[in-house]
This record gives C-alpha cells, sequence and structure tokens, in this order.
C-alpha cells in the first residue's frame, strides 16, 4: 500500500508539475499574442478579432456579458477566455488549483500557480483597461439610416470614417482631401456599388453649409453710434465681421466631385448627371457670382475646374445654366485677373464647353457677357501665354461653327488685334484644333466678307504658307517685282525636300478655305481658242460631295450673280495682298501636288489655281505662270491621271479643272502660252483627254 501510494503520488506530483509548466507556458504565450493584437488591431475591432479566433475553441460562442463557470478540470482552460471574460472579479477563488495542490503538491508548484495567479490579476487588470475603449456591442448605437457604401464593400478604414462623417455633413478638408485623391485610384466599375446621389447630396451640403457661414457682426451694428471709435478698434471689429469659414473644406469638396465624375468619364451621364445638374451646378455658380470671400481664392479655382469637368461630352448637360447664371462677367471682373499663369486657362476650357455646347437660345447672353467684351479681347495680346490664346481661338471657333445668327453680331473679329494673334496662332494648335480654325475661317468666308476680307489684309496667306512647308513666310517685300517674289518662294522652296499634306482632312480643310475666298467655281466656261481648237467640257460626277465643295461648283450656264460681282471688285481693290498672296501660293501648290497621292488633294490644288486664272488680275497671273512654268505643272497633271486605270470623281474632277487652265490660258495669253503648250506637249495632252471625254458624254447620251 505504501509503495503503491508513494507511486501514486509521485505521477501525481509529476502530472501536476507538468500540469502548471503548460499552464505558465501557454499563459505567456497568450500575453504575447494579446500584445501583438494591441500593436497591430485597430482598437474598434479587438474584440471581434478575439471573439472569432476563440469561438473555434468553444463549444458555443460566449457574449461578452456572460459569466464563465470554473470547474474542477479549469486548470487546463485556455487563458485567452480569462481574457474575454471581462466581468470577472479578479480576486474570485480558483477552486480547482487549491484541491489538486492538497494532495501533496511541492513548493515548485506553489510557485507556479503563484505566477499563474499574478499573470491573471495582471491581464483582468489589462482587460478593465481596455474596457472603457471598447465600444459596446449595441445595435442602437452602430445603427445608421443612410450608408454611401455597402458595409460589405471592402474600403480602407480611413474612406469609410471619412464616408460615415461625410453622411453626418460633419468632415474636415483633410478628410475630403483623401477621399478626393482616393477617387483617382478607382476604376469607374468600383463606384457601381455606391449610393453616388446621396454622396453628392451631403458633398453639396457641405458645401453649402461652409459657403453660407457669414460669421462676424453686421455693418449696421458695427457702425451705430461709433462715429469716434479709434481706427484700430474699428479695423479689428471689421476683419472679426468677415467669414470665417473654412473655404480649404469647399477646395476638397469640390474636388471629390470634380475626380468623381472624371472617374466616371462617360459613365457620369447616367449615373450622377441628374443629381450634379440640380444640387450642384447652381450651387457653383452662386458661389462664382459672389466671388472672392476671402484672401484664398484656391476654392473659387476648384469650382471652374469642376464645372469644366462637368460640361464635358457625355457627362452633365449643365452649359445652359452656367450662361443663365451669368457667371463669366464675375469670372473675368472679379477671379481671372488674380489667377496664376498656370491656371488662366481654366475659365477659357469652362468657355470653350460653352461654346460648343450651350443651348442656341442661350449665345446672345454668351455674346454680350463672354465674347464681345473687352476683359476677353484684351487676352488676344503679346504677352498673354499661347495656351490662353489658343483656347480663346477654340471657344470662337466652336461659337462660329454653330451660330445661327446675324454674323455682324461677332464683332469680336473687327478687331486688328484679335485677327493678328488667331492668324499668328492657328499653325500652334494641335491638327485637330487646327482644322477647326481652319473651319471658322471658312465659315466666315462665306457668311461675312468684311471680316474675311480682314483676315487676308492682315496675312492669312503667309499662315497658309507656313501650314503648308513648316517655314516662316515673312521673306517676300511687297515692292518686289513678281519675277523676284517667285524666285525667292523657289529657292525657300528649295530647302523643303518634299510638302507632305498629312493629315488629309487638315489640309483639305485649308484647301477649301481658299476656295471660299472666291466666288463660286464654275463647272466648265466654255471658252474655245480658235487656233486650237481646245475647249473644256462638262463631266457629270455621280458622287456625293462635302457640303464647302458643292459652294464652290456651279453649272456652265450660270452666270455669276451681283454678289458675286461685288466681291470681286471688293478681292481687288487689295492689290498688294493678292500679289503677295498669288505669288506666296502658286508655286508652294504645285510643289504640294507633286508632294501628294491623294486625288481629292490633288484635285482641290487644281482648283485653287484655275480660281486663281479665272479671278485674279489677269496680268498679275500671266507673269505668275509664265515664272511658276505652269506648263511643267499641267504635263505632270495629264500624264499621272491618263495612267489612273479606276477613274473616280476626284480624278474626274481633276482632269476638267486642268482643260480649263488650259483653255483660258490660250483664250486670254495665247500670244505666250500657245507655243509653250505646243513645244511642252500640254496641247497634244489636252486635245487627247478632251477628245476622251467628248465620246464618253456622246455615249452616255
Amino acid at each position: 500500500m505504501d509503495r503503491r501510494s508513494s507511486r501514486r503520488n509521485s505521477n501525481l506530483s509529476t502530472s501536476t508539475s507538468s500540469s502548471a509548466r503548460g499552464t505558465e507556458a501557454l499563459a505567456q504565450i497568450n500575453q504575447e499574442a494579446s500584445q501583438i493584437i494591441d500593436e497591430n488591431i485597430p482598437q474598434q475591432l479587438r474584440y471581434l478579432f478575439r471573439n472569432r479566433t476563440e469561438m473555434t475553441d468553444q463549444t458555443e460562442p460566449m457574449d461578452i456579458d456572460d459569466e464563465p463557470t470554473v470547474t474542477e478540470n479549469s486548470v487546463s482552460v485556455n487563458r485567452d477566455n480569462t481574457r474575454e471574460n471581462d466581468l470577472m472579479n479578479v480576486d474570485q477563488p480558483i477552486e480547482a488549483e487549491t484541491e489538486t495542490n492538497t494532495e501533496g503538491n511541492d513548493n515548485d508548484n506553489v510557485q507556479d500557480i503563484a505566477q499563474d495567479e499574478e499573470v491573471d490579476h495582471e491581464t483582468d487588470s489589462e482587460e478593465e483597461e481596455e474596457e472603457d475603449s471598447i465600444p459596446q456591442n449595441d445595435s442602437s448605437m452602430n445603427e445608421e439610416p443612410e450608408e454611401i457604401v455597402n458595409q460589405r464593400v471592402f474600403l480602407p478604414p480611413e474612406i469609410r470614417e471619412t464616408l460615415r462623417s461625410v453622411v453626418q455633413t460633419n468632415t474636415n478638408s483633410d478628410q475630403l482631401g483623401r477621399l478626393a485623391n482616393f477617387f483617382l485610384m478607382l476604376d469607374r466599375t468600383a463606384l457601381t456599388d455606391w449610393n453616388l446621389d446621396l454622396l453628392i447630396s451631403k458633398l453639396a451640403q457641405i458645401v453649402q453649409k461652409v459657403s453660407s457661414d457669414e460669421g462676424g457682426l453686421s455693418l449696421d451694428m458695427m457702425f451705430s453710434g461709433q462715429s469716434d471709435i479709434d481706427p484700430v478698434i474699428l479695423q479689428s471689429i471689421f476683419e472679426s465681421s468677415l467669414p470665417q469659414s473654412d473655404f480649404t473644406v469647399i477646395t476638397m469638396a469640390t474636388r471629390c466631385l470634380g475626380n468623381l465624375v472624371s472617374t466616371l468619364g462617360d459613365s457620369a451621364e447616367h449615373m450622377v448627371s441628374k443629381s450634379i445638374k440640380e444640387k450642384v451646378v447652381p450651387l457653383f455658380c452662386d458661389i462664382l457670382v459672389k466671388g472672392p470671400q476671402s484672401n484664398d481664392s484656391e476654392h473659387l479655382k476648384d469650382i471652374i475646374m469642376a464645372l469644366y469637368q462637368f460640361s464635358r461630352h457625355n457627362r452633365v448637360d449643365c452649359t445652359g445654366i452656367i450662361v443663365e447664371k451669368h457667371v463669366f462677367p464675375h469670372i473675368w471682373i472679379s477671379i481671372f485677373p488674380f489667377l496664376t499663369d498656370n491656371d488662366r486657362i481654366l475659365p477659357l476650357k469652362l468657355l470653350a464647353n460653352c461654346c460648343q455646347r450651350a443651348p442656341l437660345d442661350s449665345f446672345s447672353t454668351l455674346l454680350e457677357e463672354a465674347i464681345n467684351v473687352p476683359d476677353f479681347q484684351s487676352l488676344f495680346a503679346d504677352h498673354e501665354l499661347p495656351d490662353v490664346i489658343h483656347w480663346c481661338c477654340l471657344s470662337l471657333s466652336f461659337l462660329v461653327s454653330r451660330f445661327r445668327g446675324e454674323i455682324s453680331s461677332l464683332s469680336i473679329f473687327l478687331s486688328d488685334d484679335v485677327v493678328k494673334h488667331i492668324i499668328k496662332n492657328v499653325n500652334g494648335l494641335g491638327d485637330h484644333n487646327q482644322v477647326r480654325l481652319w473651319n471658322m475661317f471658312t465659315i466666315l468666308a462665306y457668311k461675312s466678307r468684311p471680316i474675311i476680307s480682314k483676315f487676308f489684309q492682315l496675312g492669312i496667306g503667309n499662315a497658309i504658307y507656313e501650314a503648308l512647308t513648316r517655314k516662316p513666310a515673312g521673306f517676300l517685300d511687297a515692292k518686289d517685282s513678281v519675277k523676284v517674289m517667285i524666285e525667292k518662294v523657289q529657292e525657300n522652296l528649295s530647302e523643303v525636300e518634299a510638302i507632305s499634306l498629312q493629315p488629309h482632312n487638315l489640309y483639305k480643310q485649308i484647301f477649301l478655305f481658299i476656295l471660299a475666298l472666291f466666288p463660286a467655281l464654275p463647272r466648265s466656261t466654255g471658252i474655245q481658242h480658235k487656233n486650237h481648237g481646245v475647249s473644256a467640257v462638262s463631266t457629270t460626277s455621280t458622287g456625293e460631295k462635302d457640303n464647302n465643295e458643292k459652294d464652290m461648283i456651279v453649272d456652265s450656264d450660270e452666270k455669276l450673280c451681283e454678289s458675286q460681282l461685288d466681291e470681286l471688285i471688293e478681292l481687288s481693290q487689295f492689290k498688294e495682298p493678292v500679289k503677295h498672296f498669288a505669288c506666296l501660293l502658286v508655286p508652294t501648290l504645285i510643289k504640294a501636288y507633286r508632294g501628294t497621292e491623294n486625288w481629292e488633294s490633288r484635285k482641290l490644288i487644281v482648283a485653287i489655281i484655275l480660281v486663281f486664272v479665272l479671278y485674279l488680275d489677269k496680268e498679275l497671273m500671266c507673269e505668275i505662270l509664265q515664272q511658276s512654268s505652269i506648263e511643267k505643272f499641267l504635263r505632270c497633271v495629264f500624264t499621272a491621271s491618263s495612267y489612273v486605270t479606276k477613274v473616280n470623281d476626284h480624278v474626274l474632277d481633276l482632269q476638267t479643272y486642268s482643260l480649263e487652265i488650259v483653255a483660258y490660258c490660250l483664250e486670254s495669253w495665247g500670244e505666250f502660252f500657245g507655243d509653250i503648250f505646243d513645244g511642252s506637249g500640254v496641247l497634244d495632252q489636252a486635245e487627247k483627254l478632251n477628245d476622251e471625254q467628248l465620246a464618253k458624254e456622246t455615249k452616255v447620251q
């Protein structure tokens, strides 16, 4: 019995010692784990983290208010459960350990249990300190009636917190700044799960709240009965009456809205257009009309940028509201002069969008308040940045392309400074924007001869030469003779390897503008030369033509109307500009013809030379054609077109215009060009082509 009892006590002691050492090690591990949780897990999520990790060890989830029951086997209970039980009393006796130790525990085991009790006391004390900072699991406190983003959607904690503050319309500029940057990192598809209408509404409320917070004292209260007040005190009172609002909040809220719409792109039209148009645009316009409310006008710049983002294509149809709110007069007077050089293009971008997309019935307001005003005209100046002038030019191009009123109301084009800077800067734009400006010139040429005459006088020919050759054109002297001018142009062109007419749409528009300077191009003059028997015949094109090309061609039996005759008389008044214009362009166009294989471009070049021959001074054109070796050009045209196997409308028109040039030269200057055309073979080529066209016409009939 003694031997068995001794063996039993020895085994119990060993078991108890092992259990104590395991308990001590487990307590130490749990303490280290708790420290890791405290350092790396946000305070609001610590309870949730511990609760989830412990649910795997418990048969039933334990609520934070449940008090655990101590059993005889509590020595093996996980110490994390002890940390979880916040309501447990730190003085509660550990009965299981006391009963176990009465069966012959040695001093080491007693010390182990004492250390365990100290660990338990420390752990419980830490839990009591953390209990005050852990939010209670009360559903009534966490209940939010409105959410911008569902809780199931992952968001960074700071963004989630910012959105909660936005819903409560109680946020600061730092939070809004983070949100604005966050939108730039998102893909538009990520915003489909957001309640964007609620977000826009709350941001608008934040802006409204800050902008309407006047603060200070009224002027009536300040000056009532205070006629002898000390000036220093008066100044301090006046400064205290100024708005004390944090306009940085408006800046960041505006950036949030602008970046949101920018990220959505074309999707903004159906996702946020209505909310932005109804709640944000009128509010922003009202703030701009008020003008600067403090020394810091950063928020005004960002509002203008946001309105520009809103008014872009397929986003928010708000240009009509902007114009009707009379924003631009206040921008020109109160805001634009104080913008930095880099920011001065922002109002002009907004103006360009309004000119491009505003309703037509708002154009009168736009002209009166934004275009035909000295503030806008003064931007066409040498000291302005090129980008500023470029956006001014684009605004005018959008306006003219859509304008349906009296062209005389565009009084801005009567300013020499405006016209000079438009001509000077047209070739500095990108290709697509150059097309817009040359299209504006073409429209003005058809609609207003006085305006386009000013362009003609102030050097539009130089701009054409520079567009074709990419070289400056200021090398001609008006006092030079035609021969000297042609020689200078040819010498300058010799430095150009080839003239590339790419992109095609740009140079097509330039050629159409040149043709628009003249009356409509006749289909056939019916001119015949008796000695050589050359006559130009009419060809019928089956394909549809460009709208601008239709205006340059009339039927053979149609005579020039009175308005066209007036245009010729008006054009003849500018003898020196016409001389410079023709001498500069005829040799250049001849070289450009050889540099392209596009038959439409070739047709337009030949058509331009034809209108020069028909409508400019005869003596002038005779000398220009002689100096330019027109016979070599015509021979090149006839030869190239004869090798075309698949003749299209452009080739047919080119051949017809070439025959017209030959016929007119023989009719008007036969003594000069008869022998030249005969000796160069041009006459034979023209007669052969003429016979072929007559045969085709007879066959069709």
